[in-house]
């Protein structure tokens, strides 16, 4: 990112932080509606600067991907390729059904995510993908699902 573009989110970051600030202390803590409403967005605007910056800080770094199965925390291994971090996504899930005792076909959303280590070691994630893994459960004669010719 150039360095124009990142001094122009922090300048807007300090400038909304400030703004919501001076409506802090002019009101002590009671807010119209209006007041409300512009504070909340200022703060998403701040969130969604600082995230573009903490992007922007790993830009150079190496990339990695990782999953995680239907919003639960996401997966330890690292990957280096987003093939690879689906395959391991779709093995992962076959498992944990078929582990199971519940005899039915299954699909759970999934998200791949690319990221990279900050220089605190913290993982930033720099682009994220929705999909879909499923599990079908075959049950009794094979021939029945189309397996035999």
């Amino acid at each position: 990112m150039d360095t124009r573009v990142k001094g122009a989110l922090l300048n807007i970051v300090n400038m909304l932080e400030g703004a919501n600030n001076a409506i802090f202390e002019r009101n002590g803590g009671v807010y119209s509606e209006t007041e409300k409403l512009l504070m909340d967005r200022n703060v998403k605007a701040i969130n969604d600067a600082k995230e573009l910056l903490k992007i922007a800080s790993v830009e150079n770094e190496p990339k990695y991907w990782t999953y995680a199965i239907g919003g639960d925390d996401e997966c330890d291994a690292e990957f280096n390729s987003m093939e690879d971090a689906f395959r391991s996504a779709e093995d992962n899930f076959e498992e944990k059904c078929a582990n199971d005792d519940m005899k039915t076909s299954r699909e759970e959303d999934v998200e791949i995510m690319e990221f990279a280590y900050g220089e605190d070691g913290e993982k930033v994630v720099t682009q994220r993908i929705k999909g879909v893994v499923s599990y079908v459960y075959y049950h009794g004669d094979q021939k029945e699902h189309g397996q035999w010719n």
